[in-house]
């Protein structure tokens, strides 16, 4: 899932403590770095939203991170990904399932159920999720939910997305990496995804990490947002009065120096 390059400024295991910490990371595709030694810690129990104009890093990174960066034609220069202080890839050929990732737009299997889609990529798991299971996680992201029998490319955009989401929170992976989950959804279901989002990582202990073109939706339940801009966190923010003002000043920067 990484590679690493050892540095004597790398932080104790008792400095990283519970959750993800992404060390020094350097993501490239071809000779463009589009990560460039970024470093972010995400705690057990925290929600951390990414902004950042289209091209910034935000997708590269988080497909870094759950391990499918080669799937898109790029590949890790340098750094080391950990969970609760361990090596993710450590975690992940032991059999235990670590990060679960859901990609921008869904990216379902067309001719699969919507319960099989959610089920699909957990068969392998040491305790695989039950129908049940999925059925309780779609009806909390979905108070309508789709007839389940229903192929993935018979849902809409916004169906898709979520489904995607379900099929990352029914895996029961401790930390999850969303890219645009909430594109194309309206008001209500972008509600109820925030509110489904801050029970898992409250009450699960999840780390959750996702990026969002939709500042005020983020605003509503991140416990911190970071920026990045040119493959580099740039603003790292806690929930307050002033922060949203902070997120569209930082996007709105961003659309003048690229100009």
């Amino acid at each position: 899932m990484s590679s690493s390059k050892g540095t004597s400024a790398t932080p104790t295991d008792a400095q990283r403590g519970d959750g993800l910490a992404i060390e020094y990371l350097t993501v490239s595709y071809g000779r463009a770095a589009i990560v460039s030694d970024l470093t972010v810690h995400i705690r057990r129990g925290e929600i951390v939203g990414l902004i950042g104009l289209n091209g910034s890093g935000k997708s590269t990174l988080l497909r870094a991170v759950a391990g499918v960066i080669d799937l898109f034609g790029g590949r890790i220069e340098r750094g080391t990904i950990f969970f609760d202080s361990e090596r993710a890839s450590v975690r992940e050929n032991s059999g235990a399932t670590t990060i679960a990732f859901s990609p921008d737009g869904g990216r379902l299997f067309q001719s699969l159920s919507v319960e099989d889609n959610v089920l699909a990529s957990l068969r392998s798991a040491r305790t695989p999720a039950t129908r049940e299971d999925a059925r309780t996680i779609l009806k909390k992201l979905l108070p309508r939910p789709p007839d389940l029998r229903k192929s993935g490319g018979e849902l809409s955009g916004g169906e898709r997305s979520l489904v995607s989401v379900a099929r990352t929170l029914v895996s029961r992976a401790p930390c999850i990496l969303l890219d645009e989950p909430a594109a194309g959804l309206a008001h209500s279901a972008k509600a109820n995804l925030a509110s489904t989002l801050k029970q898992e990582a409250s009450i699960a202990g999840r780390c959750i990490f996702l990026s969002a073109h939709d500042l005020e939706w983020l605003d509503t339940f991140a416990d911190r947002v970071l920026g990045i801009r040119e493959g580099s966190v740039s603003l790292d923010v806690r929930a307050s009065d002033e922060r949203l003002s902070l997120l569209k000043e930082f996007v709105s920067s961003g659309k003048l120096s690229a100009h």
